[in-house]
């Protein structure tokens, strides 16, 4: 668990909570409220109370559990987990945290009437209920440890499940006390004792839940004693009481069964009758309904707790009484088995897609309105197609204007190297292309320098979030799962990309697939498939691996000096300003490309293939040729190399050897020897600590083939072969092979003799379709 947890990172955790029907409460660090909050158990922050609250620091994210958030707890101590003597039961898939103190918090949906926090009373100590009147603490706040609460499975990524059977049976949950006064006001007398006894234990079972009814008997028998003239023998009460409870039991479940069905049918009905309905699956047979909101069409996974709602209000609006939970469910499971056995299958997309030969884009507004781009231009269209899949952290982008200029990004640009400021631009428009491997830009440079504001300006550009950029999760599953839910994820602040997360990478940028075991099943997997657009920056170079800088373009930034600095909210209201002209110039450019692109033919094409063919068919758009652009990202590329073999000591000790040793053959266990004595005595490596360093032959020859490309273009020829049992490694020094640089003006000088670094653009403008 991390122990440092800025502000911003609890406001905005706070506010994603209010936003998803939460009542939150400011907590310390002692986990007791900063405030009366009674308050709170019946009403809702406000998005202005959450920013005054946490705008501070050493403030935790309280939950007020119970009715009002929808939600009870189930809260286990260090101490008394699940697997505790006094608790044997099954908890259920749904939303869980790791405490900072090391307990854990399952989350439930609230059953409805009213549900008792209880503390250790129902499983022993160590083991609470928080429900009615009750709260916990959420992610990310701090312990008094100083460790932090953490999700295991956060309210975006699983359904809170239903409260158990075992839990309800247990805890005290009831509907409103009947009001007894008419029946303990008077004695009642022999004629009638078994009439107003029998009337007085009906009323009882007829108000409480079949699981309390044997928590009545003591009120039954003191009342007996107290007002029946003679009391009832007890034996004969016991008797009648349990003649009653069989009787109403069975009355229950069969007005249950019909009720349920008639009322789940019902339900099925209501939506059914909906303008736009429509069940399908998607391409991972996952179940989704189209429905008519407000106008306009909406896709919800049939398994949300969105859908669930609107059912319950649907019911509301007809019938005026609520649905029992039984009847939503059975609904929400009539709609998954259609929409997977029944229902057509298409495929969901994030963010932007291919469709019949056009490029849709998704605005993720609350309209669900998206903009359609072919050869002809470009619209906004308020009905698009079923293309796209929605995720709570995108955020609406703004509406683009025609005629724009994609140049207005470079306002906000603290990049200097004409070169690697088209690359910029190129790479941007190409975010809106999907289904093609797009570079990932590694932005680098000394503090000050604004790679973090870079950073989010892109996402904004290209895909909104609340999440602007992060950190990498601490296991691959959670990356994996982070990079299926963004288009376009950037990483903030990397110091260091281990092998694993950098071949998790490399897999996502050009595509892959991904399966993991599907939580409390044993053979259920859950698939990932996909191609993402990945970011990262940092002060020094952080990606050193060929492989991963391969699919990359270097963007190195300049410190800003004291008397250019601007206040970040002054530079993100400009940027507001300008970004409608900013995304209609990229979609203008786009339309264009579109046109040009099956016309581009270039020789010796990198490995990211299909960025350089469209890469050329944005800068043709944009009033270059594809020279221009092929020798800005080859020179990019170059620049890679010579970074790689600058930073990697195993590179720089195979120099010194080579030179010594122009031709030389041998095993691998000897080089290695070579390899430490010249890093150690002539670089000043200290080989035991370098996290990189082969700690063994097979290690180096590892090593070796990851670098053979990067080393043959630096003069040193490697190869391997077999005998007597061994295998050796040859190595010859040979004529350095990097790619040509040519010199010439700079890519934007637009020859008016001004120092302006800019070339116009072709202009066009985009046609109503």
């Amino acid at each position: 668990m991390k122990e440092n947890v800025n502000i911003n990172e609890v406001l905005e955790a706070a506010l994603i909570y209010c936003e998803q029907g939460l009542s939150i409460i400011p907590v310390g660090k002692d986990k007791k409220p900063l405030m009366a909050w009674k308050r709170y158990q019946s009403e809702r922050a406000t998005r202005k109370d959450i920013r005054k609250w946490f705008s501070k620091s050493g403030v935790n994210i309280g939950l007020v559990t119970g009715k009002i958030s929808g939600v009870i707890c189930l809260d286990f101590d260090k101490k008394h987990d699940r697997t505790s003597k006094n608790f044997e039961f099954p908890i259920s898939p749904t939303v869980s945290s790791k405490t900072g103190g090391g307990g854990e918090h399952f989350f439930f949906k609230h059953p409805g009437g009213y549900v008792e926090s209880t503390n250790g009373v129902l499983f022993g100590a160590g083991i609470d209920l928080k429900a009615d009147g009750g709260y916990v603490v959420l992610p990310p706040s701090v312990h008094a440890s100083g460790k932090t609460y953490e999700w295991s499975i956060p309210f975006d990524v699983t359904e809170l499940a239903d409260t158990p059977d075992w839990l309800l049976n247990k805890a005290k949950v009831g509907k409103a006390k009947t009001d007894w006064k008419a029946f303990s006001e008077s004695d009642v007398k022999e004629g009638t004792r078994n009439f107003t006894l029998t009337k007085f234990m009906g009323k009882y079972l007829h108000d409480l839940s079949p699981e309390l009814w044997d928590t009545a008997l003591p009120a039954i028998r003191e009342w007996n004693l107290s007002h029946l003239v003679p009391p009832t023998p007890d034996k004969e009460l016991l008797t009648t009481w349990e003649s009653l409870k069989k009787k109403e039991f069975s009355r229950n479940r069969t007005d249950k069964k019909d009720n349920r069905e008639r009322s789940s049918d019902l339900v099925v009905g209501l939506l059914e009758q909906n303008e736009g309905f429509e069940l399908f699956h998607d391409q991972n047979n996952d179940p989704y309904i189209k429905i008519e909101i407000n106008g306009h069409h909406e896709l919800w996974p049939c398994k949300s707790n969105k859908l669930e709602t609107l059912l319950s209000m649907k019911y509301w609006d007809a019938h005026g009484k609520t649905a029992n939970t039984e009847s939503i469910k059975g609904a929400l499971s009539i709609f998954q088995a259609r929409a997977c056995f029944n229902g057509k299958e298409h495929a969901l997309h994030n963010r932007v897609a291919w469709h019949d030969g056009e490029l849709w884009y998704d605005l993720s507004g609350e309209k669900w309105d998206a903009i359609r781009i072919n050869k002809q231009g470009w619209e906004v269209v308020s009905r698009p197609p079923i293309l796209f899949r929605r995720y709570k952290h995108q955020k609406m982008q703004v509406v683009p204007v025609s005629g724009g200029d994609i140049r207005q990004l470079l306002k906000f640009v603290n990049i200097k190297n004409e070169q690697q400021q088209l690359l910029l631009l190129v790479f941007v428009v190409s975010c809106f292309i999907p289904d093609i491997a797009h570079v990932m830009p590694i932005i680098f440079g000394p503090q000050g320098s604004a790679k973090s504001m870079l950073s989010k300006l892109l996402r904004k550009t290209i895909d909104p979030s609340a999440i602007e950029v992060t950190t990498f999760p601490k296991n691959n599953e959670e990356l994996v799962m982070a990079l299926s839910h963004h288009w376009f994820l950037f990483f903030d602040n990397v110091s260091f990309v281990s092998e694993q997360i950098s071949d998790l990478l490399c897999k996502a940028i050009t595509g892959s697939g991904f399966t993991k075991r599907e939580l409390y099943s044993n053979d259920e997997e859950v698939i990932y498939n996909f191609k993402r657009i990945i970011g990262m920056n940092g002060i020094n170079l952080v990606a050193t691996r060929p492989d991963l800088l391969e699919r990359a373009i270097l963007l190195e930034l300049e410190s800003i000096p004291e008397d250019k600095r601007k206040q970040e909210g002054t530079i993100l209201n400009e940027f507001e300003n300008d970004l409608p002209g900013i995304l209609g110039g990229i979609l203008d450019l786009l339309s264009k490309a579109m046109a040009i692109h099956q016309t581009i033919s270039i020789e010796r094409l990198p490995r990211m293939a299909d960025f350089a063919v469209w890469g050329s068919a944005i800068a043709i758009a944009m009033g270059y040729t594809s020279e221009d652009f092929m020798e800005a990202y080859r020179k990019n590329l170059s620049d890679q190399h010579d970074e790689i073999m600058s930073q990697d000591n195993v590179a720089n000790s195979l120099r010194v050897f080579v030179e010594r040793h122009p031709l030389w053959d041998g095993v691998a266990s000897d080089l290695l020897s070579h390899l430490v004595a010249i890093a150690e005595t002539s670089l000043g490596v200290d080989t035991l600590r370098d996290k990189d360093w082969p700690k063994g032959s097979n290690h180096l020859s590892k090593k070796l083939n990851i670098l053979r490309v990067n080393l043959l273009a630096d003069g040193i020829a490697y190869s391997t072969s077999k005998g007597g049992g061994k295998r050796f490694i040859h190595l010859k020094k040979e004529e350095a092979e990097k790619p040509a640089q040519k010199d010439g003006p700079g890519f934007f000088d637009d020859g008016d003799d001004k120092d302006d670094g800019l070339r116009p653009i072709l202009s066009f403008t985009s046609n109503s379709l």
